[in-house]
């Protein structure tokens, strides 16, 4: 970003920038709008391929060309990625996080290669020389 009139840019917009740019934004997006979605419904392994059907008409809405191969090929990594996201146990130090369901979109939107894996995603995991 240049500087207009003797303007600069703050950090915040450059930043803004560069996530719009690299797609970020609508990654943040997504994630709030299937974390959002599978809150909200009560029945949670009923939910999980409602909240798939759901997430794949509306990026079909947009344009995407999506289909649900990802999510049956990771049907189980998709299921406990939507609780990570929802999850807190505080006496446990556990706090929600959408990392493991970026990895999920980021492999659907932008044909990432990333390792989706359900042990990464357990509360006490540790990664050892035997993880593959």
């Amino acid at each position: 970003m240049q500087d207009v009139d003797g303007l600069k840019p703050s950090q915040y917009l450059i930043q803004t920038a560069e996530k719009n740019i690299k797609g970020e934004i609508f990654l943040d997006y997504a994630e709030q709008l299937i974390t959002g979605y599978y809150k909200t419904k009560p029945n949670k392994d009923i939910n999980t391929r409602t909240t798939a059907v759901f997430f794949i008409k509306y990026l079909k809405t947009l344009g995407f060309d999506v289909t649900n191969d990802i999510f049956a090929d990771n049907a189980w990594y998709f299921r406990n990625a939507l609780v990570r996201a929802n999850y807190n146990d505080l006496t446990l130090g556990v706090y929600e996080t959408t990392k493991y369901l970026e990895l999920f979109i980021k492999n659907l939107l932008l044909k990432e290669t990333n390792t989706l894996k359900n042990r990464t995603m357990h509360i006490n995991y540790r990664k050892s020389i035997w993880s593959r």
